[in-house]
């Protein structure tokens, strides 16, 4: 059985919170999918656009690269994990006991952190992909970017876009000790050039704790 995670940020007022996708893909059920440019984090190669039925491979790699400066803002803790957000960043009001959110001062920008208790039946990354792209919204257009590292552990990425929408998304997922853990960004399109950027920061700040 699949989960999709449903957690809103990114637009200003809170009935615009509750409009924003959150996936954290689990193991099972499915949806449909979208297939945006595809564009990666610091450290990876392009991906090709996937269509809801095919999806590239995604190749390991590290978000780190040398020439990435970690995210210096607040400090994002969940569970089991935590990030800081970019810097000048604002902590949003929780919506929900297993995530945290942080916005620019635009609120058209924003990443999560989710963090809660497994339910995938320990199925593999890439069955826990396949169903997170099942269950994209209607019309999205996503891809399958390069696995990578959340501090040693390997987790899948999805990049999508909906018609109409002035918002990119990437969602990035694993399993861990039970837990179910991912960062979702809502990013603003005009960055497109700069958000792969942004999301790497961030990422290379991910950690551990528990």
């Amino acid at each position: 059985m699949t989960r999709t995670r449903r957690y809103a940020v990114g637009a200003a007022p809170a009935a615009a919170l509750l409009s924003a996708v959150l996936l954290t893909g689990a193991a099972g059920c499915g949806g449909s999918d979208p297939d945006p440019s595809g564009t990666p984090t610091a450290g990876t190669s392009p991906a090709p656009t996937s269509s809801p039925t095919q999806q590239t491979s995604p190749a390991e790699t590290s978000p780190s690269a040398p020439s990435i400066t970690p995210a210096a803002g607040i400090q994002l803790t969940e569970a089991s994990s935590t990030i800081r957000a970019p810097l000048g960043w604002k902590h949003m009001d929780d919506l929900v006991d297993y995530a945290s959110a942080a916005t620019d001062r635009t609120h058209r920008n924003s990443v999560n952190l989710v963090d809660s208790g497994d339910i995938s039946g320990g199925a593999p990354l890439d069955v826990q992909a396949q169903s997170a792209l099942k269950n994209l919204p209607e019309g999205a257009r996503a891809s399958r970017l390069p696995d990578v590292q959340l501090d040693g552990v390997a987790a899948f990425h999805i990049h999508y876009t909906v018609p109409g929408d002035r918002s990119e998304y990437d969602t990035i997922t694993t399993v861990r000790n039970d837990r179910n853990v991912g960062l979702d960004f809502i990013l603003d399109k005009r960055n497109a050039a700069t958000n792969p950027e942004l999301i790497a920061s961030v990422l290379a700040t991910f950690a551990w704790i528990a």
